[in-house]
């Protein structure tokens, strides 16, 4: 738990993690009971800038950029409306790739969500969604992207060669 009395603004927040899973893998649950790529790319970014939110407030002029991809355009509506898939119940037939793709759209609402809270507080600054574009990353070879993207590309590990 943050304390932030005492402590220094936080002017820069960079919420950038990544975890894929095959598009053919199992779903798997982390330890405190919700489906893991849903906890890595959104959850935990949602519980730290939450955290940190003390201290961003204290900033003169705070940033904020959330890593999407665009994955997220698989992200159907829908199910964003419904549940983000944080259970192993809520994603019982949904695959590693559609979460995936709903953590990265869901990185975008959380972007949104902070920066309404920052004009609530008449901060000055912004948060931001950032899509780095096709990027050879080890996401890229964890949900076999060639594979899940129907043969539209090469051998997932021939294209990071």
């Amino acid at each position: 738990h943050m304390r932030a009395s005492g402590s220094a603004p936080i002017d820069t927040l960079v919420l950038n993690a990544g975890r894929g899973g095959s598009s053919s893998g199992a779903n798997a649950a982390s330890v405190d009971g919700a489906e893991v790529i849903m906890q890595v790319n959104l959850l935990g970014h949602a519980l730290l800038a939450a955290e940190l939110l003390p201290l961003l407030n204290r900033s003169g002029f705070v940033r904020v950029a959330a890593q999407s991809s665009g994955a997220r355009f698989n992200a159907r509506e829908a199910d964003l409306r419904a549940d983000l898939g944080s259970s192993l119940a809520a994603v019982a037939r949904a695959s590693p790739w559609d979460q995936y793709s709903k953590s990265k759209a869901g990185a975008c609402l959380l972007a949104s969500a902070i920066q309404r809270r920052l004009a609530a507080a008449g901060l000055d600054g912004a948060a931001v969604a950032s899509d780095p574009g096709l990027a050879a990353t080890g996401v890229n070879v964890q949900h076999d992207l060639a594979a899940t993207l129907g043969g539209r590309l090469p051998d997932t590990k021939a294209l990071h060669d």
